[in-house]
């Protein structure tokens, strides 16, 4: 049988979302990249050149804490905005309602702290069923008290489990075989979901935009 190894065509992505706050409202600031071909023909349609353009344009969704519809600016400069639903935002951009621990099936194997800038504490688990389709062999949570302050958070119980808040999940994947009408060898590999605190540089003009959807805002519950 043919052994087809994933490795050798697996692409690797990493999406970064800027969080921010002013008062009780919040902000996504989430990219999309557009990839554009650019193809030079001569006379006879031959390819004599082509140059890929790559383009990262960033979509500002706004809203207040508890309320379930926001509103989505489509340049920082925007004054016009359409209604986004809060809760399926957060969910398939932020890892909102992620299950990232299993009482049942982690079985906690090693505890640490790191000494570094942060005073991590590192919980290291043990996933017993690795048979179940899409299961990871071992999980690693990264906490830090220095991160209380921080807003965000990957999941409430979780930062109340291991008393810290929680700033990075690591799911391990083990080298894995699967027989099939093709036989597929998966690598090693592992899924990490993190967040950092950052000074922002367009600060002023994400203020300019809080203040402006804040007055749009008021302006609409006096209608």
């Amino acid at each position: 049988m043919d052994l087809l190894n994933v490795d050798t065509v697996a692409v690797k992505t990493m999406v970064k979302i800027n969080i921010s706050y002013y008062k009780e409202y919040v902000m996504l600031a989430i990219p999309e990249v557009f990839t554009q071909t650019l193809t030079t023909l001569d006379k006879k349609a031959n390819v004599l050149n082509e140059a890929t353009k790559i383009d990262t344009i960033y979509r500002y969704h706004i809203y207040k804490k508890d309320e379930m519809f926001g509103t989505r600016y489509d340049s920082i400069n925007a004054t016009k905005g359409n209604v986004f639903s809060v809760d399926s935002l957060l969910k398939l951009k932020a890892f909102k309602g992620g299950k990232y621990y299993d009482i049942e099936q982690d079985s906690l194997i090693n505890r640490e702290t790191i000494k570094d800038n942060l005073n991590s504490k590192v919980l290291r688990y043990a996933h017993k069923n690795v048979t179940l389709p899409k299961a990871y062999d071992s999980l690693i949570l990264f906490s830090s008290n220095k991160f209380k302050d921080i807003k965000y958070s990957f999941s409430d119980p979780l930062d109340q489990m291991v008393d810290s808040k929680v700033y990075k999940i690591v799911f391990k994947f083990n080298q894995s075989f699967k027989q099939g009408s093709t036989d597929i060898l998966f690598p090693e590999r592992k899924i990490v979901l993190g967040f950092k605190s950052v000074q922002l540089e367009n600060y002023e003009q994400l203020t300019a935009l809080f203040k402006r959807h804040i007055q749009i805002h008021a302006s609409k519950e006096k209608e």
